[in-house]
């Protein structure tokens, strides 16, 4: 089941290389704002993103998107992760928007 939230980015984390042998998927701190889609109870939640350009404006610290969040990662993929994620977990993003 999906999971669509709206949230604005605090801490992008690191920049993951460009898939390449490995693939490595940055790992993002958000500010859940709305729910719009699923269920959610914590203030955090942490994203996977395909290849975000952090030099981008929309990778920036309080850009705000739509998220649609699966927990489902892609095959082979690893998470280079900063953030202690105990409670909530990590999704993966199949989609965004800006808003």
């Amino acid at each position: 089941m999906n999971l669509v939230l709206e949230a604005e980015l605090e801490n992008p984390g690191r920049q993951a290389p460009r898939p390449g042998s490995l693939y490595t998927i940055g790992v993002m701190r958000y500010r859940v704002l709305k729910v719009t889609i699923g269920t959610y109870s914590h203030e955090h939640v942490y994203v996977g993103h395909h290849w975000a350009d952090l030099q981008q404006p929309e990778f920036q610290p309080r850009a705000r998107h739509r998220l649609t969040l699966t927990h489902d990662f892609p095959q082979g993929a690893t998470l280079l992760n900063e953030f202690d994620i105990q409670t909530e977990g990590v999704y993966y993003c199949t989609s965004y928007e800006t808003i």
